[in-house]
């Protein structure tokens, strides 16, 4: 038999594109393999599956028509679950829909009963393909709309309250499928074999191959061997940084890099690294994790020998460890897979089985936010079980936001990629609290007048009952970020990223409270002012800012939040008139100087 490995030697740029392709199309490891093309080639003409097999028997090529029995999907208990909590939403969206009360704004309701089941069956199709990590995006967009929908549903009853237990039961279901849909995800993980040792890549599989093409184009370009020809007015930045580079791995004793930065190694290297990525299911993913470090130390350290080292600085250089740097940037093992896991996976089933240890740290403060939220929504839908007064109705509604809120970090603590230091996602966390912090603290201090319907100033007020406060302070002290904890030699530069990430939380906060504005004054009643509820969560939303940053004004932050703009930079034009008029404004100054 020959050898194939003699074969792969020494090959043309159009064999390795012909073996990637045949890999990309056929889905098989080795494009060498025939026994591997042979199936690759019959999963591709399933239909014509009957016919090869007649006339590989040599009988006559008949087409026939194969019918397979439909699958039938195993049911489990979250599936269960997920039926039970559809069928929830469905019943609280026709009690809405139909409700005599409500037929004044039926065509709103009916479109909100429309995008909710829209919703809804997206995401519980992507949940169960929690491997490919576009699903689970698509999932956790699906999830964040109907937090959406849950919370403009209680935004409403609570000014509504002769429908108020219709609204917060369809917030309830909603809920329920959102809660549902992250045991899905942790589920699929689990059932495909996914520990929390493992890696989850953080993109698709199709994905991965555009990346390696971009990082051999970009090559290509550095080294000068497309087929394209330099213009009598265009240097050869490509090249003087290709010897450059060349010249910098000889300084250094890193030869050894020189060898991908030919384009056949390149490319057997990255197809190497790719061919457990198209291997269907999580075994190719598993074999990756034990595999892929060792090519991935390669091209880290290529891009660490070239990065801001090359001078002068060239256009084809960046465009290759950028290249390279995106094709790293999915092999980023996160805490998703893990903590995923350990929300829907029972805890006696860790150790061992999943190689997970007790929770700790950040994992720890997500699962008890979780049960906190919980414990929270429980006591929230009997607070309005009355016929309340205004500062009731204020309490409702910020309680609400309140538990808006704890769902946007739970959802930071799931996706959110651990790092050294304080992470992101716990600075926006950390705004999150400080709107908190600044309700549970219910004083004049931090709560300015706010205007009515009339235009007059009144005082808001609100009062929770001590279930609620203790829920609510267990929260601020699980997200708080105190300036004890700071490195004592980079406080002052974090904190000031901090104020900045939180601040821009609450900016967040405060334009999505503004695109209810309009919706909620048409479905909300006009005997509980839906302008008053608006202003009060802006003025709770303005004074955590004031929390974070004692030193801003609060009318301009507020201000600034509704009027942000993309910041483009100057044209040529524009910055030559710049230049002029600077020019011109200091000759007059030197001219008057000279004169006096």
């Amino acid at each position: 038999m020959m050898d194939n490995s003699n074969k792969q030697r020494n090959r043309s740029p159009s064999a390795v594109k012909a073996d990637s392709l045949i890999r990309r199309v056929l889905r098989v490891g080795d494009p060498w393999n025939a026994t591997e093309v042979a199936a690759g080639l019959k999963r591709l003409y399933s239909a014509e599956e009957s016919a090869l097999a007649n006339e590989a028997a040599g009988f006559p090529v008949v087409r026939q028509i194969n019918l397979k029995p439909a699958q039938i999907m195993r049911e489990t208990a979250t599936s269960k679950d997920m039926e039970q909590a559809r069928d929830d939403v469905e019943r609280d969206l026709n009690a809405l829909v139909n409700n005599n009360l409500l037929k004044d704004i039926q065509p709103e309701l009916s479109g909100w009963a429309n995008a909710i089941r829209a919703t809804v069956s997206d995401g519980t199709n992507s949940a169960r393909f929690a491997l490919d990590s576009r699903q689970r995006d698509n999932t956790f967009a699906a999830r964040r709309s109907l937090r959406d929908f849950a919370r403009l549903a209680r935004y409403v009853g609570a000014l509504s309250p002769h429908v108020n237990p219709y609204y917060r039961r369809l917030a309830q279901s909603l809920d329920e499928v959102g809660s549902v849909l992250l045991v899905m995800l942790g589920e699929q993980l689990a059932e495909a074999g996914i520990s929390g040792s493992g890696i989850v890549l953080n993109a698709p599989a199709s994905e991965l191959q555009d990346r390696r093409d971009a990082i051999m184009q970009t090559l290509r370009t550095l080294i000068g061997s497309k087929n394209t020809a330099y213009g009598n007015d265009e240097w050869p930045w490509g090249m003087a940084a290709y010897r450059e580079l060349i010249q910098r791995l000889d300084r250094n004793g890193q030869t050894d890099l020189r060898s991908i930065l030919h384009e056949d190694n390149m490319a057997r290297l990255l197809d190497d690294l790719l061919d457990q990525a198209t291997i269907d299911g999580s075994k190719g993913l598993r074999a990756m994790a034990a595999s892929a470090q060792v090519p991935l130390q390669r091209l880290q350290r290529l891009f660490l020998a070239a990065n801001r080292k090359i001078e002068p600085e060239a256009p084809p250089i960046a465009a290759f460890l950028s290249a390279i740097q995106l094709l790293l940037d999915a092999f980023v093992m996160g805490d998703s897979a893990s903590r995923l896991i350990y929300i829907s996976r029972p805890s006696i089933l860790f150790y061992g089985l999943y190689g997970l240890s007790t929770p700790q740290g950040d994992t720890q403060v997500m699962l008890e936010l979780i049960q906190r939220r919980g414990e929270l929504a429980a006591r929230l839908d009997c607070l309005l079980d009355c016929d309340c007064d205004q500062n009731t109705i204020n309490a409702q509604i910020l309680s609400d936001k309140a538990l808006y809120d704890i769902d946007h970090v739970i959802d930071l603590f799931i996706q959110g990629q651990q790092v050294d230091g304080i992470p992101e996602y716990r600075m926006r966390a950390f705004g999150y609290a400080n709107f908190i912090y600044v309700i549970l603290n219910n004083n004049h201090n931090y709560v300015p007048q706010i205007l009515n319907d009339e235009g007059d100033s009144i005082t808001p007020n609100w009062e929770f009952g001590w279930e609620i406060n203790r829920i609510f302070e267990k929260v601020v002290k699980l997200l708080w970020i105190d300036r004890n904890d700071l490195d004592a030699e980079s406080v002052s530069l974090i904190s000031t990223i901090i104020r900045t990430t939180a601040t821009e939380a609450l900016c967040q906060q405060l334009l999505s409270e503004d695109s209810w504005r309009r919706l909620v004054r048409i479905m909300a009643p006009s005997c509980r002012s839906p302008k008053v509820a608006a202003n009060l969560i802006e003025a709770v939303v303005g004074q955590a800012m004031r929390q974070i940053d004692n030193s801003i004004v609060v009318e301009d932050a507020i201000f600034n939040c509704r009027n942000m703009k993309v910041y483009t930079p100057a044209t040529s034009e524009e910055s030559l008139d710049t230049i002029t008029d600077e020019g011109l404004d200091l000759r007059v100054s030197l001219s008057r100087g000279s004169q006096g």
